[in-house]
């Protein structure tokens, strides 16, 4: 049977472990609020070099897409599965149809992938017509430090000055959707 001290010493330890827990969270809550506010001070610039290209269509990429008063940027950087993260562009695809009469508007996909003849044919066979741009030397990223490494936070909308106003994903989140979608009538 155990003595007394050795219950009280295995619940004291119990409860040290679960503050510890719960600082060590809410001390991750406050850097990614700074992260994100920082994130949101400076404007998202973007770099000389990109090269714009739309698979499977004979039209030129629509390079004004840089230029909309509202972007929706998609960052893909070159970590992890390729293909799954272009899979989930389709949604975004569908956001952009959704969308396209405000000619406002304009997703901007930043690929920043492996290899550049891979995605072009993963685009392809995903049949994603819509322009995309590559950043074939992490330009976008290095113009961009203030932008968080955790690749939720890679999908943002930005306004007229280039400011980040929404950060996620629109199409995972009906409350955000709905946020992007006034953000943009204002």
């Amino acid at each position: 049977m155990m003595n007394a001290r050795v219950i009280v010493y295995i619940a004291c330890v119990a409860i040290l472990l679960s503050c510890s827990a719960c600082n060590e969270k809410k001390r991750t809550e406050k850097e990614l609020e700074v992260e994100l506010r920082q994130f949101k001070e400076k404007a998202i610039l973007f770099p000389d070099n990109l090269q714009a290209a739309i698979y499977g269509r004979q039209e030129d990429p629509d390079t004004t897409l840089l230029h909309r008063v509202w972007k929706m940027v998609v960052y893909v950087d070159k970590s992890g599965c390729t293909g799954c993260k272009l899979r989930t562009l389709l949604p975004v695809y569908m956001f952009m149809l959704e969308n396209k009469s405000d000619k406002d508007f304009g997703v901007v996909v930043i690929l920043n992938t492996p290899d550049k003849e891979e995605t072009a044919q993963m685009l392809t066979d995903l049949r994603f017509r819509h322009t995309v741009f590559f950043d074939a030397d992490g330009a976008f990223e290095r113009l961009n430090p203030q932008m968080p490494k955790k690749e939720e936070f890679h999908m943002f909308l930005l306004n007229g000055e280039n400011k980040v106003v929404l950060i996620g994903n629109p199409t995972h989140n009906e409350k955000l959707n709905r946020l992007y979608l006034s953000a943009m009538k204002n």
